[in-house]
């Protein structure tokens, strides 16, 4: 994305990196295959999934967390996993708020 200045970026890029994220998400919905199991990932998988850096990942998951969409575990004390597919219902439901914030 091209930065305006220190810390603006152009709603334009927004939207085209929204957009990127929704294909992506579409193309990762259609390999899922609905085996009905449910996938665990940590941070550091989610934020090479989603083509972030593990800081924004973090605000984003924190965010999921607090409103209570998604779902957490952390087994024996270990490193936190977050439910993959909430993080993927989470991340379309922002994006579109972003979208849509932005196109008025």
């Amino acid at each position: 994305m091209k930065t305006l200045s220190g810390t603006f970026i152009a709603a334009e890029d927004v939207i085209e990196e929204l957009r990127q994220i929704h294909h992506l998400l579409d193309l990762l919905s259609q390999q899922g295959g609905g085996s009905g199991e449910v996938v665990w990932a940590s941070q550091a998988t989610l934020a090479k999934r989603y083509d972030m850096s593990k800081s924004n990942m973090c605000r984003l998951l924190a965010g999921g967390m607090e409103t209570g969409k998604i779902r957490t575990r952390q087994p024996n004390g270990g490193v936190r996993k977050y439910n993959v597919e909430d993080v993927d219902a989470y991340v379309l439901s922002v994006s579109c708020d972003v979208e849509y914030r932005l196109r008025r």
